[in-house]
């Protein structure tokens, strides 16, 4: 299933493959019974299953490729680049200070100034974000056809 990072996915392949075939061995904890357990016991409800996930991912992408659902988030993006941008100016000419030594060691008690914030220059961490979502955006036409 196709994801923004390259070994990120939303859900493995293998596992997406075992679940279609009812081959699945995947397991999780119970707490009523204090052991692992198989997640999906029944194999008749591992195919179901499947197709809720593939559902809810293909619905999510259908979703996001509508212009006015694609325009919020562009704007949204914008919002929340331009408030990191004054967050890190304000970070760098405001370096933290903490208190060290004093009541219970044996030095005396005194302020340090750590290093100050550099900045990350979010402008280029949202133009690669923007081509890797392009890409995942591409990949999943390419596998779901436009």
């Amino acid at each position: 299933m196709f994801s923004v990072k390259v070994d990120g996915k939303i859900y493995s392949d293998t596992d997406m493959q075992q679940l279609i075939k009812r081959e699945s061995k995947k397991t999780e904890f119970s707490t009523e019974a204090k052991k692992r357990v198989l997640k999906w016991p029944v194999p008749h409800d591992q195919p179901r299953v499947a197709i809720q996930r593939m559902r809810s991912v293909v619905g999510a992408f259908r979703y996001l490729k509508e212009d006015e659902v694609n325009e919020i988030f562009i704007k949204q993006v914008v919002r929340i680049g331009a408030q990191l941008e004054i967050m890190e100016q304000a970070l760098s000419k405001h370096p933290r200070t903490i208190e060290k030594g004093g009541r219970g060691t044996n030095e005396d008690k005194r302020t340090v100034t750590l290093t100050p914030w550099t900045p990350l220059n979010q402008e280029e961490v949202v133009r690669v974000h923007g081509r890797s979502l392009r890409a995942s955006e591409q990949e999943g036409i390419e596998v779901y056809g436009g």
